[in-house]
C-alpha cells in the first residue's frame, strides 16, 4: 500500500539490501585499485634495488663523503659513509638504518636513522629524494641532514628540536658483482 515500503530477503529493506551492495560494490572497486598501486610498488623497488658506492657534494657543491647504500627489495634502506669516524658537529656516527617508498616506476624518498656517539650524543635523521637513471642505472637525488641533540627522550621525526645541517646532493653508481 501507501507508504510501505517493500521488504527483500529476512524482512530487509530493499533501501537496506541496495546499502549492502553498494558498500560491497565499492570495497570490491577499491582492491581493484589497489592492485595496480601494489605491482607498480613492487616494480619500483625491483628496479631500485641494489648496492651503490655514492659520492655526496655539500649544498654549495663541496665534497663531503662517499658511501654505500643499499636499497633492499622489502623497502628498506642501509648506509655507511666515509665521514662515520670523523663524525659532524664532532660526533663519529653509526650507519644508517630506514626506510623508502616509490614516488614513480624508478623514483623514491626515504626516511634513515643514525647514532652520533659521545662526547655528543645525537639521532640524525636523513630524508632522501632518490632517482635512477634508466639509461646507466645510476642513482641521483638529494639528502636533507637534521641532527637532534641527545637521545633518551628525543623524537627525531618532530618538526622542532633538530638542525638541519644541509640538503647534500649525490649522486651514486650501482656496485655489480665481479666479472666471470
Amino acid at each position: 500500500g501507501k507508504g510501505r515500503r517493500h521488504t527483500g530477503h529476512e524482512g530487509r529493506s530493499m533501501t537496506t539490501r541496495n546499502l549492502g551492495h553498494a558498500c560491497i560494490a565499492l570495497a570490491l572497486a577499491a582492491s581493484l585499485g589497489a592492485a595496480p598501486a601494489a605491482a607498480q610498488e613492487a616494480g619500483c623497488r625491483s628496479v631500485l634495488a641494489g648496492t651503490y658506492l655514492t659520492t655526496i657534494l655539500t649544498g654549495k657543491g663541496g665534497y663531503a663523503s662517499r658511501s654505500i647504500v643499499t636499497i633492499h627489495g622489502d623497502g628498506t634502506l642501509s648506509a655507511v659513509d666515509s665521514r662515520q669516524y670523523h663524525g659532524v658537529m664532532g660526533s663519529a656516527f653509526s650507519a644508517q638504518q630506514g626506510s623508502y617508498r616509490c614516488t614513480g616506476a624508478a623514483a623514491a624518498s626515504a626516511r634513515t636513522l643514525n647514532f652520533g656517539f659521545p662526547k655528543r650524543a645525537s639521532i640524525a635523521r636523513s630524508d632522501w629524494t632518490i632517482s635512477k637513471d634508466a639509461a646507466t642505472g645510476a642513482l641521483s637525488g638529494t639528502i636533507t641532514l637534521t641532527v637532534y641533540p641527545g637521545v633518551k627522550g628525543v623524537d627525531p621525526f618532530a618538526t622542532k628540536g633538530g638542525k638541519r645541517i644541509d640538503t647534500f646532493r649525490f649522486t651514486a653508481a650501482p656496485v655489480g658483482p665481479p666479472a666471470k
